[in-house]
């Protein structure tokens, strides 16, 4: 997806335009990025901008650097990890191009990424001023190991564009700034283990802005990398709260609807959703997408409370799940007696479909005639499969369907985010509420599925617990070497009752990446007096020893399995895995070192000795 667009003849064209006029907290936005970004020396500069969803982050930024960076003729690097992101970003830049100064006469704006509909890598110009590329795909393109014919290392289009910036100046936006310590995304910014230098030091004196509705942490220990990417910190950050208040954003209502159904969780798709952090497999979204009770039920809840839930988005799966709940809907409102208007577009192609036909039931033109109908309150309910692009966002939207759970909280958040825009953004002149309807399933596991974000103030980006908490662990462990001791023979033990208590746990957090998102997942590791100093002396041996390939957020699972393997050889005893849990521990503590730079914090079970029936 490529344009050279004409500023002189688009201002022409446009003479009346009138210009989108920006909030109180965005002009807020505007005047601390000019003071952070001053363009008046050659020094790199650094920072986050934290907008909660619905704020604008988007428009703010690509807003700012259309009259303060484009003018300088310095390039603009894209940065976001999921198509529907570029897309949104390249929109904004097509809808806010007026807003670049008579001194600019022409702009080329180029979308890259595996999308068959987006440019390919290879096509990347050094004449492009806008490159909004994939983050993987510029991964990709950084440091290739192919070589020219001369035997040296070929240059990717990609690095061709870095070095020509290095003329202009270079801007590197990174939407979901709060991913940035990822191993690739890390190492394609400053460098490290898997890229020498990163492009900090391939175009000196360029400009990073992290876009994220996620502040960073206030603790110091979880900073970590993130820190050394954006050393400015945060250059302005707004609360929900106030924008509520505000009328800015609507005040999220959530509303759970179990649908009944039955879920069987195997240990390959447990250990897919809880250990591999992935979302549900295609075939099982499949399952629940071809469900007519379920979507029945969708149905029959929405005419239910159509008065309630007014204009509404229903997230779908597949298109044939959209089909069926569109027919559905009209039927049974024509039963009632019910005048209701409902139609679907499927931004997403469903590539696993079997036919040509199937695959392309809907086209673009006929996408944006029913998106324009229902931007202009011709359709009471829209169905869709992925709609999430800023061209298809409608502020008036009332509630949003989201019509199965997920494990992916940027895929959730953006759902969800299509229904939260206020009365002072368009969202109707009666528009308090934002109604999230979640339809949700009866799991025979236990699964972490993303929820919502806290209704007001910030948006805190906790670290999921995953494993059983410290005190949770110590009564399991108990059982476990109670049941050890009956079946040896062995139940009463000579030794005192407190050496069977641990002493307390390390609290780590460490980074997983999927194809679907980032996110920081927390773990506890238990420690027995006997093992206590052996860990200890395990963490010092990190500081120095450690290899690179540990900060990898995608680190093959058997090289972390053989090195845990080396280390409880040389560090440890048997009598220390009576769980045959440690290998895992030392993996845990590891990845948190690597990633952190520091050692995870002890916490002393402080109510041990309470616990003493010796006593």
């Amino acid at each position: 997806m490529y344009q050279s667009i004409d500023l002189e003849q688009l201002r022409r064209d446009n003479p009346q335009a009138i210009s989108k006029t920006p909030f109180e907290h965005q002009k807020d936005a505007f005047v601390k990025l000019s003071k952070l970004f001053t363009f008046a020396d050659k020094e790199h500069k650094a920072g986050i901008l934290v907008l909660p969803t619905g704020a604008g982050k988007t428009f703010t930024s690509v807003n700012w650097i259309c009259r303060n960076v484009l003018p300088k003729g310095a390039k603009v690097l894209w940065l976001a990890h999921t198509g529907h992101l570029l897309e949104q970003a390249y929109d904004t830049f097509k809808s806010n191009l007026l807003q670049v100064p008579p001194s600019r006469r022409s702009i080329n704006m180029r979308l890259v990424s595996s999308d068959p509909e987006h440019s390919n890598a290879s096509q990347i110009d050094p004449s492009d001023d806008i490159l909004i590329i994939t983050t993987q795909t510029a991964i990709s393109n950084t440091e290739p190991a192919a070589l020219d014919e001369t035997g040296r290392p070929r240059k990717t289009a990609f690095e061709r564009f870095l070095d020509h910036s290095r003329q202009t100046g270079l801007f590197v936006v990174l939407d979901e700034a709060h991913h940035a310590p990822a191993y690739g995304c890390r190492n394609l910014l400053i460098g490290g283990s898997r890229f020498a230098e990163g492009i900090r030091q391939k175009v000196p004196g360029c400009y990073f802005l992290g876009l994220t509705a996620t502040p960073s942490y206030s603790d110091a220990r979880r900073r970590g990398w993130l820190w050394d990417i954006f050393q400015d910190g945060i250059i302005d950050q707004v609360d929900k709260a106030d924008l509520i208040s505000q009328n800015i954003l609507a005040v999220p209502h959530y509303v759970q609807k179990n649908t009944g159904q039955e879920i069987a969780v195997d240990d390959s798709l447990f250990d897919r959703l809880v250990r591999q952090h992935k979302d549900l497999p295609e075939d099982l979204i499949e399952r629940l997408a071809r469900d007519s009770g379920r979507n029945d039920y969708i149905v029959d809840d929405y005419l239910a409370n159509r008065k309630t839930y007014g204009k509404t988005i229903i997230f779908a799966d597949r298109w044939f799940q959209c089909v069926y709940i569109k027919e559905k809907l009209m039927q049974r409102a024509q039963e009632q007696g019910i005048e209701l208007n409902v139609d679907a577009v499927y931004s997403h192609v469903d590539a696993r479909a079997n036919t040509v036909a199937e695959r392309n039931q809907r086209n673009t033109a006929e996408n944006t005639r029913i998106l324009h109908q229902f931007r202009n309150n011709e359709l009471d309910v829209l169905l869709n499969v992925r709609m999430l692009s800023e061209g298809t966002d409608v502020p008036n939207v009332n509630t949003v369907f989201i019509t199965r759970q997920t494990t992916s909280a940027i895929l959730l958040t953006q759902m969800i985010g299509r229904a939260l825009r206020g009365k002072a953004a368009g969202g109707g002149p009666d528009k308090e509420v934002a109604n999230i309807v979640f339809f949700v399933d009866n799991w025979k596991k236990v699964i972490n599925f993303a929820t919502p974000e806290g209704q007001g103030g910030r948006e805190e980006m906790e670290p999921r617990t995953r494993g059983a908490y410290p005190i949770e662990f110590i009564s399991i462990a108990l059982v476990e070497e109670l049941s050890r001791q009956i079946d040896s023979g062995r139940v009463f033990a000579d030794q005192p009752y407190l050496d069977s208590l641990p002493v307390g746990w390390y609290e780590t957090e460490v980074l997983a990446t999927t194809a679907e998102d980032t996110e920081t997942y927390r773990e506890f590791v238990v420690v027995s007096a006997q093992a206590q100093p052996k860990f200890e002396r395990f963490l010092e041996h990190l500081k120095t020893n450690l290899p690179p390939q540990w900060e990898d957020d995608n680190l093959d699972e058997a090289v972390m399995q053989q090195q845990a393997a080396r280390w409880i050889a040389e560090f440890f005893d048997p009598s220390d895995n009576t769980s045959n849990l440690l290998d895992a521990d030392l993996i845990k503590l590891s990845r948190h070192y690597a990633q952190t730079k520091q050692a995870p914090p002890f916490y002393s079970f402080t109510e041990r000795n309470g616990h003493d029936l010796d006593v």
